[in-house]
């Protein structure tokens, strides 16, 4: 159930909307590239345990569920 700081995530939406906008500075796009990277790795890290679960029987929930769940 891990999941991306909030602060980051927000971070993370205003660097892309400047990127696509063009005006994101050489820091700012070391900043994006950063919390992309990490993002992969959290997507990852879920998959994996997803998987792991899964190969040892384990009932997982449905994506329709998943999402029913979040706020």
């Amino acid at each position: 159930q891990a999941c991306m700081n909030h602060d980051k995530v927000a971070l993370y939406d205003v660097l892309l909307e400047r990127h696509l906008g063009g005006t994101l500075t050489p820091e700012g796009q070391e900043w994006l590239t950063r919390l992309r990277e990490e993002a992969d790795v959290l997507m990852l890290r879920k998959a994996h345990a997803y998987a792991l679960l899964q190969s040892r029987g384990h009932q997982l929930p449905s994506l329709e569920e998943l999402h029913a769940k979040t706020p």
